[in-house]
């Protein structure tokens, strides 16, 4: 492919947040022709990816995500099987309907913030602070 042509495109690759028309392009798109093809999709709404397309869809669009609040449940079920498999957030997420592997990534990296935290500060564990 001619290297002007490809700089051309990758200059009008759209990058950040998603306008209205952008996300009702791709809603229709999915209803259309279901959540698949997303190179495809992307020649459909201009200026964003087969990839973008693809992630905006699993991550935000999807009537199926669920985005309210965690439960305690949620997040025991996180941890329990963050200790089992590592950071499989894939896995994990097929136990928790509706959340998507990386909202479950992004909780439990959040929770461990949390509750490392000491009003405000951040406090990190090192060897030197561990009994072995």
């Amino acid at each position: 492919m001619d290297q002007k042509l490809i700089k051309n495109q990758i200059e009008n690759i759209k990058k950040g947040s998603w306008d209205y028309q952008e996300d009702e392009k791709l809603i229709l798109w999915v209803k259309k022709n279901g959540p698949s093809n997303w190179s495809l999709c992307a020649e459909t709404i201009k200026c964003r990816t087969g990839k973008q397309c693809r992630e905006r869809w699993h991550n935000n669009l999807n009537p199926n995500v669920k985005k309210g609040n965690w439960t305690k449940e949620e997040d025991d079920n996180i941890f329990q099987q963050y200790l089992q498999l590592g950071s499989s957030w894939s896995y994990i997420a097929k136990s928790l309907k509706g959340r998507t592997e990386n909202s479950v990534k992004n909780r439990f990296y959040s929770t461990v913030r949390k509750m490392l935290s000491d009003n405000g500060k951040q406090t990190f564990i090192t060897d030197s602070n561990c009994q072995q």
